[in-house]
C-alpha cells in the first residue's frame, strides 16, 4: 500500500497534467486575444503557437492563429490555419466564414462562395456569413443572389433591420439613414484592420485635411473639440493635443478600444451621434468634426440643426460627404449615402451656420467626395 501511495504522488493526482495543460492554453489564448487587441499580431501568433505546441489537435487555437496571420496579411498561412481548424471541427462556422473572407482577399472569389455558402448551412442564424455572401454576390454583379441572401437572413429573424437596409441599398431604395445596429456591427468588425486598410490601402487623408482647414481659420490651442463618429481616433491624432478638450463618439466599442489607445481624448463615448447630440449641452462647443461619419446617414437636416446648437457663436462644423447628382441624398449599392454639394448647402439657412470653405476631395479608394467648412452665425 506505502509502495502503491508512493507511486501516486510521484505520478500526481490523476487529471492533474491533464487540467495544468488545459489551464495553459487557455492562458495562452487569453494572452494572444489580448495582444490581438493591442495590435500586436506577430505577438498574438506567437501565443497561439506556444499552445498549439501544447494542443496541437486545439480547433480554437488553429482559429486564432488565423486571425492573428490574416492580420499579418499572412493569408496563404491564414487560410491553412482555417482549413486545419475545419479539418478538426468540420462544423466550425466561424472558420468556414473566415476561411471565406481570406479567399475571397486572395482574389479566389468561387472558392470564397463555397465556404460562405457552407458557413451559412452549418450556423442558419450567424448573421456575418450572409453578410459576406451577399456583398460577394452583389460584387460580382449577381444582384437576385445577393438579394435572396439577405432576404433569407430576414425571413429567419437574423439582424432584420441592417439586412433590410442592404437590401435597400441593392434595389436602390433610399431610406433616411443606416440602423444603429448595421453600423456597429460593420466598425465592430473593421476595428481590428481599420487603420491599415484606410490609410495604407485606400489613401484615406480626410482627419488631416479637416483638422489642417481647422487649425487654420482657430489656431487658439484651448479649443473644445468633439469627434463625431471618431473611430479609431484619426483626427484625435491630426489635432496631436492641439486642444483643450476631446471627446469621441462612437457606436462601436471596438473602435473606441482603438481610440483609447492613442491615449489622446479627454472623454470617449459609445453612442450614436444623434443620441448623444440630443444630450449633449448647448454652445458647449467651438469644433465639431465629422470624418467620414455622415455617409451612413441621409437626411441630414435634423443633425445639423443639433449640431449648430452645441456650438458656441463663432463655432466651426467642418465634415466630408461623399457626392451624388441629383437634388437629393441617395443610398448608394454600398450601403453608404452620397449628398449632392447643393443638398447640403440648402440646408445652412434653416440651421443658423454659413459656408466658411468649401472643395472637391479625394475621401478613400476611387470615392470622391466633398470637404465643408462652416461656421455659426
Amino acid at each position: 500500500m506505502l509502495l502503491a501511495a508512493l507511486r501516486t504522488l510521484f505520478r500526481g493526482r490523476p487529471g492533474t497534467a491533464q487540467a495544468d495543460a488545459a489551464a495553459a492554453v487557455k492562458t495562452a489564448i487569453e494572452a494572444g486575444k489580448q495582444k490581438s487587441l493591442a495590435g500586436d499580431h506577430s505577438g498574438a501568433a506567437a501565443a497561439f503557437q506556444r499552445a498549439l505546441a501544447t494542443a496541437p489537435s486545439n480547433a480554437e487555437v488553429h482559429f486564432r492563429l488565423g486571425l492573428a496571420l490574416r492580420d499579418q496579411q499572412r493569408l496563404d498561412d491564414a487560410a491553412a490555419s482555417y482549413r486545419r481548424a475545419i479539418e478538426l471541427q468540420p462544423a466550425y462556422v466561424e472558420a468556414h466564414n473566415n476561411l471565406g473572407s481570406v479567399l475571397q482577399m486572395l482574389e479566389q472569389s468561387d472558392a470564397a462562395l463555397a465556404a460562405y455558402r457552407r458557413a451559412v448551412a452549418l450556423g442558419p442564424t450567424f448573421a456575418q456569413p450572409y453578410l459576406n455572401l451577399g456583398r460577394l454576390y452583389a460584387l460580382a454583379g449577381d444582384t437576385l443572389n445577393a438579394a435572396a441572401t439577405f432576404e433569407a437572413a430576414i425571413a429567419r429573424g437574423i439582424d432584420v433591420d441592417s439586412f433590410r437596409h442592404l437590401l435597400s441599398a441593392l434595389k436602390g431604395e433610399t431610406t433616411l439613414r443606416a440602423p444603429d445596429a448595421y453600423t456597429r456591427s460593420l466598425f465592430d468588425n473593421f476595428a481590428s484592420d481599420f487603420d491599415r486598410r484606410l490609410i495604407d490601402e485606400l489613401g484615406y487623408e480626410v482627419p488631416q485635411t479637416l483638422v489642417k482647414q481647422i487649425k487654420t481659420l482657430a489656431p487658439q490651442a484651448d479649443l473644445r473639440v468633439v469627434d463625431l463618429g471618431c473611430g479609431t481616433g484619426l483626427c484625435g491624432a491630426a489635432f496631436g493635443g492641439d486642444c483643450s478638450q476631446l471627446t469621441g463618439i462612437d457606436i462601436s466599442g471596438l473602435m473606441l478600444e482603438k481610440a483609447r489607445a492613442r491615449d489622446l481624448y479627454t472623454e470617449l463615448v459609445q453612442s450614436s451621434i444623434e443620441t448623444w447630440l440630443e444630450q449633449a449641452p448647448p454652445a458647449a462647443y467651438d469644433i465639431v468634426l465629422a470624418a467620414d461619419v455622415l455617409i451612413y446617414c441621409g437626411d441630414l437636416a435634423p443633425l445639423f440643426a443639433s449640431i449648430a446648437r452645441r456650438l458656441v457663436s463663432g463655432g466651426l462644423y467642418a465634415f466630408s460627404v461623399e457626392i451624388a447628382s441629383g437634388e437629393s441624398f441617395v443610398l448608394q449599392a454600398s450601403g453608404r449615402y452620397a449628398h449632392p454639394v447643393a443638398y447640403i448647402r440648402s440646408l445652412y439657412a434653416g440651421s443658423g451656420l454659413t459656408e466658411v470653405d468649401g472643395f472637391p476631395h479625394h475621401i478613400r479608394g476611387n470615392v470622391n467626395g466633398y470637404i465643408f467648412i462652416l461656421r455659426k452665425s
